[in-house]
Order: structure tokens, then sequence, then C-alpha cells
């Protein structure tokens, strides 16, 4: 009966060890592989390059670009979140260029896939928001008139009143469930 249990267990154990290689089986490229040709700027077109050797030969690499805000531009594709396309990468070399469209902000992620290879860099392009503080003399303003932004959230006031709060019904609780713990052993003494 042990020697049945310990080899069950030895069996769980190697099974729970073993499976989460698999989700580590991905070739990545170095991120020192991937550049790009300068700064993000919505509107402008930047290359994103992977050096030699990131890819396998003169291989196929697919490139997916996206992004939460408009339609991205990945060499002559538009698409609303997501677009792709396929390079011939040459000496594990390949470029590719593209636009983040004007008004965007955010990260828009370019991952590039080796066909036969199934290496996989990504590239990050952080597109910085406008400054509406300075195009607007300091003031905050929404898209509908120029009219202030209304104040949202809770205030820092309002959140330590319901901590406080709540650390106040906890201590009841707690007193409360020692007030009746006492009770019971002087009524069994």
């Amino acid at each position: 009966m042990f020697k049945t249990t310990t080899a069950a267990i030895s069996l769980v154990i190697v099974a729970l060890l073993a499976v989460p290689t698999a989700a580590f089986a991905t070739d990545y490229v170095p991120a020192q592989n991937v550049t790009t040709s300068g700064p993000v700027v919505a509107g402008a077109p930047v290359d994103v390059a992977f050096a030699p050797g990131s890819f396998a030969g003169d291989e196929s690499v697919r490139f997916v670009v996206v992004g939460d805000g408009p339609e991205a531009q990945l060499a002559v594709l538009k698409a609303r979140s997501t677009a792709s396309l396929t390079k011939q990468a040459h000496g594990g070399a390949v470029t590719i260029k593209v636009t983040i469209p004007v008004g965007a902000t955010g990260t828009y992620t370019t991952t590039a896939t080796g066909v036969t290879s199934g290496r996989v860099a990504t590239a990050a392009l952080a597109v910085a928001p406008v400054d509406s503080a300075a195009s607007t003399g300091g003031k905050a303003l929404d898209s509908t008139g120029g009219k202030a932004l209304a104040s949202t959230g809770v205030s820092p006031i309002t959140m330590l009143l319901m901590w406080a709060a709540g650390g106040v019904l906890l201590l009841g609780i707690a007193l409360l469930i020692v007030r009746v713990a006492v009770r019971r052993q002087r009524a069994a003494a």
C-alpha cells in the first residue's frame, strides 16, 4: 500500500513539473536584436528592424500589430486594432515599416513570428499623448466644446473614511466573539 501511494505521488509530481515546460517552448528573439528607427510619432512611419540571426535564414516572417487606438498601418495594410503581414527575411534579418495613425496614443505592439523556425520577437511602440495643457492654456478640455473635465473617482478622504468604518466593524465583530467566548467559559466553570 505504501509503495503504491509513493509511486502515485511521484507520478503526480513528475507530471506537474513536466507539463509547464511546454509553455516555455517558444524561442524568443533577444530584445537587443529589435530596434526602431527613431521616436514613435503619430502619423509618421517608423522602421522596426530585427537584426541578422533573429530568424532562420531566408524564412517568411509574419508580422502582427496590435493596439488600443485607431487604425494602425503595417506596410500597406490597415486594421482597426490588428494588422498582419508576411515578409521574407534575408539572412535572418528583416525590417518592417509601421505607421501609427494621427491622433493615436498608447502602445502598439509589433510581433514578428518566423513561419518555419517559430521564433518570436516583439517591439512595443509607445506613442506619447498630445500635451493638451500646453495647447489650451493649462486647462484640461474635453472634445465637446472646451468645457473643463469633470472630476471622477473617489476622494482620498472618502476612501479613508470607508477603510476606517470597515476597521471599526471588524473590531466590533472581534469584540463580540471574545465576549461570547468569555461568557461560555464562565458558564462552564
